[in-house]
């Protein structure tokens, strides 16, 4: 895989549905990309959400299993490929 034309994420990056256990992080590209985010309570970034690799403009990630009452560090990530096939 190769990628192809680096998306950049806009700058209004948003965090809601907060419950005590959960909350959906959403943000938008300009290229259509796949959708991950990693967290972590510590800036380390230890923990990930499963990698949608379905390309789109429009993000939503839901994180679950969060601890109440604990601040988390962030990351979104993005990332758009052009698979290169062979044909024999």
């Amino acid at each position: 895989m190769s990628s192809s034309r680096v998306p950049r994420s806009s700058p209004s990056i948003v965090v809601n549905g907060i419950t005590a256990n959960s909350a959906t992080i959403t943000w938008t590209t300009n290229v259509p990309s796949s959708s991950q985010v990693v967290y972590d309570a510590t800036s380390a970034y230890g923990l990930s959400s499963l990698t949608d690799p379905a390309l789109a403009t429009s993000h939503s990630v839901t994180l679950m299993g969060l601890s109440p009452a604990t601040l988390y560090h962030y990351q979104v990530l993005s990332a758009r490929y052009k698979q290169d096939k062979e044909f024999g």
